[in-house]
This record gives structure tokens, sequence and C-alpha cells, in this order.
């Protein structure tokens, strides 16, 4: 009995080890990319306008639909599975490399279709660019999720830092020589045609196209699809509503801002993605899962609480010195969604643990019940006061979730 309480003390301590350095090199990775996106937007946002990057954004809203519908999480599935084989891989590379084939073509026919309900015309040319990107996504080795499954993450950390810094470098130099949108689609494109190189190279697979796991896959994976789509409606569905009813200049507004306060939910995030694999390890002891669970929320709380409240009291200074002047309306939105990160943070790591416990049908739900406070949210406080009304929408109905959150915890580990 004695052996045993140390082997699990032994099994805790060395998974905290690896979730540690995990979370090291995650952190690395995170800080890395946040700072490239840091000089990129201030240099951006002196040489575009909020016109800019609402046109793409409202372009990106739209690969993001795609993206999360045809996120069949595998990389969830096979951190969760105990001892995944090389065909569970080749099913998954098969079934992304068809469903990104399809939904680019799909994409491309639908592009002048969308650019004419929502009345921007330059909306179909950035469609056709976006979705080659999203093309050469789909074709990615799927072997990069080793990285996270056996806590590799220095060479996770090599291969995102690298592609964002070269996907810097083609959006700046395109931006000093166009002056226009076309740079950020230009940097785009270079960042997902470098990705799927360094994928192979980093992560080495000869790719055998298969269905063989696919039920086997899906059976996990189905309610996450489903999830994501809520998700989408969660995340991007204010872009579309203030995209059509308020114009690409307010939304490239909101979209710099959201960018800008994300450094939270960003920092977080590398506590939670490298603490999953240590839930799911442990998933089959609750007391276990507990511990761990609280102490995650600890770190998150340590980071979470100074990151958004120091940007929420920065914020005019912020814009104006790191956005420029003709940046002062997005100052009261990143207030907001600096309020709104924070929330969202502190209970960022349910959904990870909900996903240990193999209970995706609860994460499913609990994204329903925001995207169903949110919609009706966002749709009217645009109409009524505008950008801010948007931002505000979304921290209400962040805040909303906080209790629901609580209580799955509190029953699922008597926390």
């Amino acid at each position: 009995w004695r052996d045993r309480i140390q082997v699990r003390q032994l099994m805790t301590k060395s998974l905290l080890a690896n979730i540690a350095t995990g979370a090291k090199w995650t952190a690395i990775n995170r800080i890395a990319i946040r700072l490239i996106s840091f000089v990129s937007t201030m240099i951006l946002a002196r040489l575009l306008t909020p016109h800019d990057f609402g046109l793409v954004a409202l372009g990106m809203a739209f690969i993001s639909f795609l993206t999360l519908l045809g996120s069949f999480d595998f990389e969830t599935v096979l951190i969760q599975h105990p001892d995944p084989t090389l065909g569970h891989y080749d099913t998954a590379w098969t079934l992304n490399a068809v469903y990104f084939s399809v939904a680019a073509i799909g994409l491309i026919i639908f592009a002048p279709h969308l650019a004419n309900y929502f009345a921007v015309p330059q909306l179909s040319n950035i469609l056709y660019v976006l979705a080659a990107g999203f093309l050469a996504r789909g074709f990615a080795s799927v072997r990069v999720i080793d990285f996270q499954r056996h806590f590799k993450f220095h060479y996770d950390t090599l291969l995102r830092t690298s592609v964002k810094l070269v996907g810097f470098i083609a959006t700046i130099t395109s931006a000093f020589i166009l002056r226009n949108y076309w740079c950020l689609l230009i940097g785009m494109l270079t960042t997902q045609a470098t990705y799927l190189v360094l994928s192979y190279l980093l992560a080495p697979y000869k790719p055998r196209p298969t269905f063989h796991c696919t039920r086997e896959l899906f059976s996990f994976s189905g309610w996450l699809v489903f999830a994501n789509l809520i998700s989408f409606i969660n995340t991007k569905s204010v872009e579309l509503i203030v995209g059509k009813i308020l114009g690409t200049g307010p939304l490239g507004i909101y979209t710099v801002s959201d960018s800008s306060a994300g450094i939270t939910q960003e920092l977080t995030s590398t506590v939670n993605r490298a603490a999953y694999p240590g839930y799911a390890k442990l998933s089959k002891s609750t007391s276990d899962l507990k511990t761990l669970a609280l102490r995650i929320l600890g770190v998150i709380s340590i980071i979470a609480f100074p990151a958004a409240l120091g940007l929420y009291g920065i914020a005019p200074p912020f814009v104006v010195a790191v956005l420029g002047q003709k940046w002062r309306a997005a100052v009261p939105v990143l207030e907001v969604i600096a309020i709104s990160s924070l929330i969202n943070s502190l209970q960022s790591n349910v959904s990870y643990v909900l996903f240990a416990l193999r209970r995706p049908k609860l994460h499913t739900a609990v994204s329903a019940i925001k995207a169903t406070i949110m919609l009706p949210l966002i749709y009217f406080f645009s109409i009524y006061h505008g950008i801010e009304g948007a931002a505000f929408a979304v921290l209400t109905a962040s805040a909303a979730l906080l209790p629901v959150n609580l209580y799955l915890l509190h029953r699922l580990l008597a926390i």
C-alpha cells in the first residue's frame, strides 16, 4: 500500500516536472510570438488604416469558420489516446487533406457571393488568397502532435517561432512597398507555406492515405467538431456582425484591440497547453487530477490578474504610443476586452479537464450556453452602442459563464 502511494507520488512529481518544462518552452514560444506580433502591429498600425485591417479580418472570419468546421481536434484525441498507431496518424492526415481541399474549393466558389453580401468588392480577391494558404495547411505533417504528446515542447517552440518570424519578415517588407492590405495577405500565405515545409523537416512523416481509423477517431472528436462550430460563434461572430452592421473601419479597430489584449490569454494558454498531457495521464485519479487542476488555476491567476489589469490601466497611453493617434477610438474597446480576457483566463483550464475526463459533451454544452447569451447581445449592443457595445457583449457573456464552469469543477472534482 505504501509502495503504491510512493509510486503515485513519483508519477505526480514526474508529471509536474514535465509540465513545468513544457510550460517553460511554451512560454518562450508564446512570448516570442507575442513580441513579434507586437512589433508587427506597431509598424503596420502606422502604415495601414483600420479599414485595411478590417478587410482582412472579415476574410479571416470565414477562414476561421472553415478551420473550426474541420477542426476534428485530432491533436486532443491522439494526446488522450493511450497508444496511437501509425494508422491513427495516417487517418488523421487523410481526413485533414480531404477536408481542407474541399473547403478551399468551396471558399473560392462562394467568394464573389460573400463579397456581394457584405458589400465589400475587395473581399473576393482576399478570399482567393486565403483559400490558397488554407489548402497548404491541410497537408502539414500530423507528427507535430508528438511534440506535445511526448513533452518535446522545444521542437514545437522552434517550429512556431520560426514560422511566425518568416511571416513577419514577409509582411513588413510588403507593407513598406505596398502600403495596403495586400501585405497582410502576403504574410499569411508565406506563414502557411513555411509551416507546411518546416512541419516535415522537424517531424518527418511519410503519409499513407487511409480512412482505416476514422470511426475510432470520431468516436471522441465528433462532439468536438460540434463544439468547435459553437466556438466559432463565440470567437468570430462578433467580427461578422460588426463587419456587416458597422463596416470594416470599426471592425479593424475591434480586431487590433482584441489582438493587443490577447496577451493575457496567450500567457495563460501556455500553462494550459503544457498541463493537458498531465491531466490526461491523471484522468483516472480524481484526487490527483483535482490537485493538479488547482495548482494550474493558481498559476493562471498569478499571470492573468497583473497582465489584464495592467493593460487596462495603461490602455490610453498604450494606444497612442504604440498604434498612433488615428487609433484613439480603440481605447475603450481595449479596456473592455482586457477585463474579458481576465475572466476567460480564470476559467480556461476547465475545458482541458473536461477533455481529460472524456466529457466533450459538457464542453459543448458550456460553449452553447455562451453562444446563446452572446449572439443577441452582440447584435443589439452593436446597433445601439457601436463597437464598444460589441466588446461589452463579449464581456457579459464571459462573466455569465464563470459560475457554470465553477459548478462543473465542483461536481466533477469536488472542488
